[in-house]
C-alpha cells in the first residue's frame, strides 16, 4: 500500500465529485477512484479484523437474499467459510449459521459496492480468498470441480475463468465470475497494478504503456494482463454457466438493485431444479446475526 501517494482529504466530501465517478467508486473502478487511497486504509484494516482467523473464506456477495442463502449453504457444505458481503442498495442479507458477515462498506459509506471491490486487497486481509458473482449458482458437481482447484492453490497462484477465443469476445465469461486468489499472487498483482478492479491500466501502480479498451476494461481483465506480461501464475477455470442468472447491462443499469432485474428475468425455481440443488433452496433461513 505504501507505493502510492496518499492524500487523506481527497474524498472528504465525495458528494461534490462528478456524479458518475461518485456512483462508481464502489464498483471497483480505477478510472473513478483515482490514485489516492487514504479512505481505504482504515477500511482494509477493518476487513482484516472481520476476517480474522478464517482459513478458507469464500465471499458471497448478496444482492438477492435467496440467492445468497443458497450460495452460503453450498460453500459451507464443501468445507469453506461463507463470508457474506452485500450491496448497500439491496435487502439486508441473512447470515446463516457458520457464515460470517463482512460489512465492507461501514467505514466507507459508498452509494454502492460490487463483489470485486474487496478481492483487490486480498494480500492485506486474508491468506486466500474465493469469490463469485452474486448472480451465479452451481451444481454440486461443478462446485466439487471448483473446490478441487481452490483447495490446491499454492501461495502465489490465482484461479480465474478461462477466456474464450477472440471470435467469441462478446460472450466471454468475466475472469472473476468465479475465482480464487492467494496472498502472494494478490501482492504481486498489486505491485504491478494488474488486479480485479475495472480499468486496471488506471491503477496507481501500473507503469506499462497500455490503455484499456472496450474489450479489456471490465472486472478481472488485469489478471490476464498480469499472467501474460508479468509471468502471473493463473490456473484457468472452465465455468459452467447453467446457473448464471445474468441480466443484460442495459436492463439493470440504473435500477435500484441488480437483484430486482435478476429475479424478474429468471425463474429461480427452474434454475435450482436444473442444477439439482432444490434442497439448498428450501431450508428455512436462520436468523441474521
Amino acid at each position: 500500500m505504501a507505493q502510492v501517494p496518499i492524500q487523506p482529504d481527497k474524498f472528504a466530501n465525495w458528494q461534490r465529485m462528478d456524479q458518475y465517478r461518485y456512483e462508481h467508486l464502489g464498483t471497483g473502478c480505477w478510472e473513478s477512484w483515482g490514485p489516492d487511497l487514504g479512505p481505504l486504509e482504515n477500511a482494509i484494516q477493518d476487513w482484516r479484523e472481520q476476517l480474522d482467523s478464517i482459513e478458507k473464506p469464500w465471499l458471497c456477495w448478496s444482492v438477492v437474499d435467496r440467492f445468497c442463502r443458497i450460495q452460503q449453504r453450498i460453500v459451507a457444505e464443501f468445507g469453506w467459510t461463507p463470508v457474506v458481503g452485500f450491496d448497500p442498495r439491496a435487502e439486508s442479507p441473512t447470515i446463516l449459521d457458520g457464515s460470517v458477515k463482512l460489512d465492507a462498506n461501514r467505514l466507507l459509506n459508498l452509494p454502492t459496492m460490487w463483489h470485486a471491490f474487496v478481492p483487490e486487497f486480498t494480500f492485506a486481509i486474508a491468506p486466500r480468498l474465493a469469490f463469485w458473482h452474486s448472480d451465479l449458482l452451481v451444481s454440486r458437481k461443478h462446485m466439487q470441480y471448483l473446490v478441487n482447484i481452490f483447495d490446491n492453490l499454492t501461495d502465489g497462484e490465482t484461479a480465474a475463468c478461462r477466456q474464450r477465443g477472440w471470435w467469441l469476445k462478446k460472450n466471454q465469461p468475466c475472469p472473476g465470475l468465479v475465482a480464487a486468489t492467494t496472498r502472494e499472487a494478490s501482492r504481486d498483482q498489486w505491485r504491478h497494478g494488474c488486479g480485479w478492479w475495472r480499468w486496471f491500466s488506471k491503477h496507481p501502480n501500473f507503469r506499462d504503456q497500455y490503455e484499456c479498451n472496450e474489450q479489456t476494461w471490465d472486472t478481472g481483465r488485469g489478471i490476464w494482463y498480469w499472467q501474460k506480461n508479468h509471468d502471473g501464475n493463473v490456473k484457468r477455470i472452465i465455468p459452467d454457466e447453467t446457473g448464471h442468472c445474468r441480466v443484460p447491462w442495459q436492463q439493470w443499469k440504473g435500477q435500484l438493485s441488480k437483484g430486482q432485474s435478476m429475479t424478474t428475468e429468471h425463474n429461480i425455481d427452474n434454475v435450482v431444479r436444473t442444477l439439482g440443488i432444490e434442497d439448498l433452496d428450501t431450508r428455512e433461513a436462520s436468523p441474521s446475526h
